[in-house]
């Protein structure tokens, strides 16, 4: 699920499968009830971005806007809910290595948007501080 302001800009990304959503619009409430129908179905996966739009590995703070949270609670049957921090780090390298740092955020059935909120985050700062070299001093 991609805003349709970055499908726009992005075009390819209907060929991997990502379908958009408009804010403010009254199409968002369809687009949440094809997202829960999908989500419904064993062996689906829906990658959403919660803060509403693609942004740098490097931001330290996540930001969720509401979609997330109007999507999972109307979830039928269990659902994973899964987060990835993807860290990419060049080094002295040419090629980036790329970090994928895995958080199992349970099911919907024990859904909370402020806990998730706040686990993603505290999982998205140590794994900027696990992935990237910081140097102390200045």
């Amino acid at each position: 699920m991609v805003m349709k302001k970055q499908m726009e800009k992005n075009w390819w990304l209907k060929y991997i499968g990502c379908f958009s959503i408009d804010p403010g619009r009254r199409s968002i409430e369809e687009t949440f009830a094809y997202t829960t129908t999908l989500l419904e179905k064993p062996g689906n996966v829906v990658v959403i971005y919660p803060q509403g739009n693609m942004e740098s590995t490097h931001i330290r703070h996540i930001h969720f806007g509401d979609g997330l949270n109007q999507i999972v609670p109307q979830i039928n049957g269990k659902c994973q809910l899964l987060w990835s921090s993807n860290i990419m780090e060049y080094f002295e390298s040419t090629k980036p290595s790329l970090h994928y740092n895995l958080l199992d955020c349970g099911t919907n059935k024990k859904y909370d948007f402020e806990v998730l909120k706040q686990k993603v985050n505290l999982h998205h700062k140590a794994s900027i501080e696990k992935n990237f070299r910081f140097t102390e001093g200045g």
